[in-house]
């Protein structure tokens, strides 16, 4: 698994990626006691709805980071 955290320069707005093996993997991830606690402190803070799934199709990685 490879998991990316970007945050905006307003400093409040981020963007998570999460690349998974496999769907095996990616439930074991989603339904991990930490993840699940995570989302139910996002829930609980007022940001309900406020995020976006999206499935992107993966085309390439590259391991050089500038």
């Amino acid at each position: 698994m490879i998991t990316v955290f970007f945050l905006d320069k307003d400093g409040i707005t981020f963007v998570h990626i999460s690349n998974y093996e496999n769907e095996n993997i990616q439930n074991q991830a989603l339904n991990n006691a930490s993840f699940l606690e995570f989302q139910k402190s996002r829930d609980e803070s007022g940001l309900n709805n406020s995020h976006k799934v999206q499935l992107l199709e993966y085309i390439d990685l590259t391991t050089n980071m500038v």
